[in-house]
């Protein structure tokens, strides 16, 4: 909920705009973190355990940052609480999708992550920046900080106990195994995957999970970056609202990429899988912020936005050159290869 009234709050308590803007970054840096601990510890733990740690952090270092980082207005506490709940959301959020990849039928894992993000979006930006803007003037921004943990702690508990699916209670690997099988294939393509900046469309499910992140997504949002910089209307505001409108519903296409990548491994290694696909979308709250704090110095708000249009060309390309996945229901439907199938150390001994 605090999202968009952090920043001009902590300028308000004694930061300075670059000091601000420095803890938004720091947040990043960890909820890239977060969101890599957020498959690696799955793999090992269970997902509803990994959820259920991320829950407890979110909510101590929440009630930290608002007992003695802001009304103490000590700088540094604000980095050091606000930034290790950074740690947190990715945890419980990212978890929850692997637990939703290994449920469901291989085809419809493109429907479920669309699922997926979109209570996500409805949630993180769009509801609780609608609640944030009514409570504000009713009982303050400080008091706003507290309903926000509220919320989640309500949240926190439905996800962690309601939910019952025996899956994600256990771990996905045998930790008494001899190490572990992660393929060098994975990580030859997660990397393309990574820098395709997968964000938030069921549409991979009929068209092809690799199918469709080119197209829809990368592309349309640079389109859109291209719409918003014209100089042809400017301060137009229902340009500016239907090109955000257009960018919220094309960026649907990198759905499909969290179907897609831990359809590449075997059952042990799809939690290092959406670790990475996590890491990937975790950096993007690290690398934006950054980008734009780097860039835009030097060339203004219209440099920034092309680079931020050549970066989604780049994973346009890079998905639609390399991505090649053999259990991709649009590539079955077309008439493409059947699935692979991958042993465990167990059926190989066997066999």
């Amino acid at each position: 909920m605090e999202s968009n009234y952090l920043e001009p709050y902590l300028r308000d308590s004694g930061f300075t705009s670059s000091g601000a803007g420095l803890v938004i970054s720091v947040y990043g840096a960890f909820v890239a973190l977060g969101s890599w601990l957020s498959g690696a510890l799955s793999n090992v733990w269970g997902p509803r355990r990994v959820m259920r740690i991320g829950a407890v952090l979110w909510i101590v270092f929440e009630v930290l940052f608002l007992t003695l980082a802001l009304p103490s207005e000590n700088q540094v506490l604000v980095y050091v609480f606000y930034g290790l709940r950074g740690i947190a959301y990715p945890l419980f959020a990212y978890a929850f999708l692997l637990w939703i990849q290994l449920t469901a039928r291989r085809e419809l894992r493109g429907s479920a992550a669309g699922w997926f993000w979109f209570a996500y979006s409805a949630g993180l930006p769009t509801i609780g920046s609608a609640i944030a803007a009514v409570s504000i003037p009713l009982v303050g921004a400080y008091s706003t900080f507290w309903l926000s943990l509220g919320l989640v702690a309500v949240g926190a508990a439905i996800g962690s106990f309601a939910v019952r699916e025996a899956r994600g209670t256990r771990p996905m690997v045998d930790t008494t195994a001899p190490g572990f099988s992660f393929r060098s294939e994975l990580l030859s393509r997660s990397w393309v995957s990574s820098a395709s900046s997968p964000t938030r469309s069921s549409a991979g499910s009929a068209t092809g999970w690799a199918g469709a992140p080119p197209s829809p997504g990368p592309a349309a949002s640079a389109a859109r970056s291209v719409w918003r910089s014209s100089t042809g209307c400017p301060g137009n505001y229902a340009v500016a609202l239907l090109a955000t409108v257009v960018f919220g519903i094309m960026l649907a296409g990198y759905i499909p990429l969290s179907a897609l990548l831990p359809s590449l491994v075997p059952e042990e290694d799809k939690g290092n899988a959406m670790g990475i696909y996590s890491l990937a979308a975790g950096l993007s709250t690290f690398v934006g912020p950054l980008t734009y704090s780097v860039v835009d110095p030097l060339v203004g708000h219209i440099g920034v936005v092309i680079v931020y249009i050549c970066m989604y060309l780049a994973g346009a390309l890079l998905t639609w050159r390399y991505l090649d996945v053999p259990e991709d229901p649009g590539s079955r439907r077309a008439g493409g290869p059947e699935p692979a199938v991958f042993l465990a150390p167990k059926d190989l001994q066997s066999s």
